[in-house]
């Protein structure tokens, strides 16, 4: 029996929502396309993973991880890593006194209270105009990436996908600064 991308994708995205994911179809979200991250559901997971936040200091962390001011790909990638792991350092100013708030991107002592979803066909725009097969968000940021291909054709074989993976590096390198898994 052989297997479409299509089922492929399908078979990701009923597996991800069995766990408790949200599925949206990439095409029905409302963005701009040049943005990897879904800056409402970033801010309003925030709040969750964060009870006591405020507004800029959300805003603050943001731009951190939204600007990480590095060149190579490597070195993005493991700048945003740190801060998933350790939280990202907000300075701020509490009665005249300097402060630095360090927010949360994930909350690991309760999973429940992210939020998970898994998207198909989420279209980006930098160099070229990609759209990967299926994408999995946590707390709005763009954390895994699933590129299918067709078990159908006799010549399919595993490198096309790396291949194809090593083709949105290039032409949409912003997605691969938050990329934790592919």
């Amino acid at each position: 029996m052989s297997i479409s991308e299509n089922t492929l994708e399908q078979a990701i995205i009923t597996e991800l929502r069995d766990k408790g994911y949200e599925y949206i179809y990439g095409p029905q979200i409302e963005r701009d396309y040049q943005e990897v991250i879904l800056k409402d559901c970033f801010e309003t997971s925030m709040y969750n993973v964060n009870p006591d936040i405020t507004q800029p200091i959300i805003g603050e962390a943001f731009k951190a991880i939204h600007n990480l001011g590095l060149l190579k790909l490597e070195d993005l990638n493991a700048a945003f890593h740190k801060y998933l792991i350790e939280g990202v350092p907000v300075p701020y100013k509490k009665n005249g006194e300097d402060r630095t708030y360090t927010v949360k991107l994930i909350n690991y002592d309760q999973p429940e209270e992210n939020d998970f979803k898994v998207i198909n066909q989420y279209t980006i725009i930098e160099y070229k105009t990609k759209r990967p097969d299926v994408l999995v968000f946590v707390n709005g940021i763009p954390m895994v990436i699933f590129e299918l291909k067709n078990t159908a054709k006799d010549y399919t074989t595993i490198e096309q996908a790396y291949n194809q993976i090593k083709n949105y590096q290039l032409d949409i390198p912003t997605l691969f600064h938050y990329n934790a898994f592919n």
